[in-house]
């Protein structure tokens, strides 16, 4: 993270610092601001992709699980 900071402050991967103020500020002045905000379009995608994993072995494990009501 260090590095990444490094690296925008001498002009070479921009930061979205405007951007995230915008983000934040619109969620936060809703009626239900999120508990969570994932920020960049990598984080969400790397989130999809977890969440699928996670589902995927739930739905592997399910018989068992039903199998303890």
């Amino acid at each position: 993270m260090e590095a990444w900071w490094r690296a925008s402050r001498k002009g070479g991967t921009p930061a979205p610092h405007r951007n995230l103020v915008k983000s934040i500020a619109a969620v936060n002045g809703g009626d239900a601001p999120p508990r969570h905000l994932v920020v960049r379009t990598a984080a969400v995608e790397m989130m999809h992709s977890r969440f699928a994993e996670l589902l995927d072995e739930y739905a592997r494990w399910a018989p068992a699980t039903a199998g303890t009501d």
